[in-house]
């Protein structure tokens, strides 16, 4: 639409009672390392003026047009459509906002694809929502294995638990509403009708658990046929990509962990001094950061709402956590080695 070698400019509706002035400038090649953005100078506003400018928003870039927020804020334009980032977002410090693409064209783009409406006037701050538009949606989901159970809360352990488990997130799937889809959006989100022909899933089985033990390349090719097999007359579908298994096997009780493993009894030994010392617990309550607040009395209000109350128990919690993670980390290296 427009030429590499100056920024052009088209009014619409027309040249004569023109209501909008848009403005652009096209790559010469794949990247471009001159900052565009720099040439877009209206020569009044007595309309609106829309700037299209594909840019990485980098600075110090050298591949994509490079500017920042504050370069585009100093330009006399009302609006900046924006292109290179493929998920819809608005720009802190600039009238700017990235429409993203109208359809993910793999699983890597999760996002719901759509397209921006902008209200603009002259001189005044653009009314930006989002409009969604893709009618497939890819999803990864991550199922974490030391967490996951069937209906009467047992572990999953084996393909038939695993396509259970995953049968009743593929219909929370299909009973999503537009609103559920759409929450993690950075903008508002116009009210339409749509809503997606199907969703696109990769199952990613992570953590430990029993299922483990099921687990191989020749079961996770059997459950994604079979899950297949499930969303084949099902309206939204659920067609499933794969199953990935990065799982690992549950580890023995800490019992028998601190019996066999001299670095976890040590750990875990380091964590009960800790428990007991009041001036340690002291030192790691001074260096929790400053999320943290501590408070002694379950009963005081003046906790900032910013920040998280931190009393004896949660201490304990954390603690308790900090070591679950350690040993956790630990026997993934070891499982990895061998």
């Amino acid at each position: 639409m427009f030429g590499a070698d100056d920024v052009e400019t088209v009014l619409y509706p027309n040249d004569d009672e023109p209501e909008a002035r848009i403005m652009g400038q096209s790559y010469g090649s794949q990247w471009e390392s001159n900052s565009l953005y720099y040439h877009y100078t209206p020569p009044d506003t007595a309309i609106p003026n829309i700037g299209l400018l594909h840019t990485g928003l980098n600075p110090d870039g050298r591949r994509y047009a490079p500017c920042g927020p504050s370069d585009l804020a100093q330009k006399e334009i009302d609006y900046w459509a924006l292109g290179h980032i493929h998920t819809p977002q608005l720009v802190d410090g600039a009238p700017a906002a990235y429409a993203g693409i109208p359809q993910g064209r793999n699983i890597g783009e999760t996002a719901i694809g759509g397209c921006l409406l902008v209200d603009v006037d002259a001189g005044s701050d653009p009314d930006i929502e989002f409009v969604p538009t893709s009618p497939i949606v890819w999803q990864e989901i991550v199922v974490d294995l030391s967490t996951a159970s069937t209906d009467d809360d047992t572990p999953l352990r084996n393909l038939a638990d695993a396509e259970g488990y995953l049968e009743e997130r593929m219909l929370d799937l299909r009973a999503a509403d537009q609103d559920s889809l759409t929450d993690t959006l950075s903008m508002p989100v116009a009210e339409t009708d749509w809503m997606p022909e199907g969703f696109v899933c990769r199952w990613t089985l992570s953590g430990r658990g029993e299922l483990f033990e099921a687990l191989d390349e020749e079961a996770t090719d059997v459950l994604a046929n079979r899950l297949r097999d499930r969303s084949s007359s099902a309206s939204p579908f659920v067609w499933t990509e794969s199953v990935r298994d990065y799982s690992a096997p549950p580890l023995p009780d800490l019992e028998t962990l601190v019996e066999s493993d001299e670095i976890i009894s040590e750990l875990v030994e380091l964590s009960n001094e800790i428990r007991e010392d009041d001036a340690t617990r002291a030192e790691l309550r001074a260096k929790t950061g400053d999320v943290w607040e501590w408070r002694a009395d379950e009963e005081h209000e003046d906790i900032s709402e910013d920040r998280i109350g931190l009393d004896e128990k949660r201490l304990d919690d954390l603690i308790d956590r900090a070591v679950t993670r350690s040993i956790d980390e630990l026997a993934t290296r070891r499982d990895n080695a061998n």
